[in-house]
């Protein structure tokens, strides 16, 4: 396994929400909404993800499972009907009526890993340059990034 890099994560809601008023929130603000997410993949690691977050707060969390994919889910978002937990890839794309604010966790940005895993028997040379290049990309995003 290689650890390419670390994402900041972020929270898609309805741009009519009191809470697109805060430049970034935390878990506790967001604990008791309703969240959605897709049954198509990432989905269900994105509901196991949100279940391990909001259990640290005593709270029984609201997951609501949509068979759409991300454009559906961003527009039942953008009506209002719960809110997502996205990575900051998808900050770049827009989406009718939804806003995208980071989250934190202890007042520091929620970041999750981006990892490559392989078989180590596996001894293709196309799998090689590509572990080699993915290598080097590693190291320049930890170099770049400082000190975590």
């Amino acid at each position: 396994m290689l650890l390419l890099t670390r994402v900041p994560l972020y929270i898609a809601i309805a741009a009519d929400h009191p809470l697109t008023q805060q430049r970034n929130v935390e878990w506790s603000d967001v604990a008791m909404m309703p969240f959605m997410v897709s049954a198509a993949a990432p989905g269900p690691t994105i509901h196991d993800y949100i279940i391990r977050r909001v259990s640290d707060f005593a709270h029984k969390v609201r997951i609501t499972v949509h068979r759409v994919r991300r454009e559906g889910l961003m527009n039942l978002e953008g009506l209002g009907l719960g809110i997502s937990l996205v990575c900051e890839q998808w900050c770049g794309v827009r989406y009718p009526n939804v806003v995208f604010i980071p989250l934190k966790k202890n007042c520091k940005a929620e970041t999750i890993p981006f990892s490559l895993t392989w078989r180590p028997k596996n001894d293709n040379p196309a799998l090689r340059r590509f572990l080699s290049l993915a290598r080097e990309v590693a190291k320049a995003d930890a170099t770049s990034s400082g000190p975590s």
